[in-house]
């Protein structure tokens, strides 16, 4: 699948249109993978940007409808849809980074957010092991490679 397969799916939907009508300025501003290997389930969702009403409207898969989220947002980029590394090529392309940074995890799940031209994907296991990586989606080049524990990304507060 394609983020633009995505987007012409959506794009066909009464609701899409109907919100498009609304909100003449929309645009796509950011794409949410969340794909549990184990179970082999992916939760697919793509966010527009509502600049008349300063908010997100998010459209989530299977596309029915959408929610407008309750936050306001001055501002945001616009996505690309011009990808050198798209949806069915990510999760690979990050395995790459993972060998090339010797980084050994056995993957059971993997995030990727795709918003300012950049796939941020989090790789988890098991184990608890979190590996972030960054990857220009315009390029297709490894930004960052990052390996913690959970408990690095996890805020404890003493009492």
């Amino acid at each position: 699948m394609k983020l633009t397969d995505c987007l012409q799916e959506v794009a066909e939907l009464a609701s899409y249109k109907s919100l498009k009508e609304k909100n003449l300025a929309m645009t796509f501003c950011a794409f949410f993978l969340i794909r549990d290997l184990e179970k082999n389930l992916d939760k697919i969702q793509l966010d527009f940007f509502l600049p008349e009403e300063k908010k997100i409207a998010v459209f989530e898969h299977p596309f029915f409808d959408f929610k407008i989220s309750e936050d306001k947002i001055e501002s945001i980029e616009s996505q690309s849809t011009q990808l050198v590394v798209d949806i069915d090529r990510i999760e690979q392309k990050t395995l790459n980074c993972l060998m090339k940074n010797k980084i050994e995890i056995v993957p059971n799940k993997i995030i990727a957010i795709l918003k300012n031209n950049v796939w941020n994907v989090t790789v988890m296991d098991k184990f608890l092991s979190v590996v972030r990586v960054k990857i220009d989606a315009a390029s297709g080049k490894e930004i960052s490679v990052e390996k913690k524990g959970i408990f690095d990304f996890v805020k404890i507060e003493k009492k």
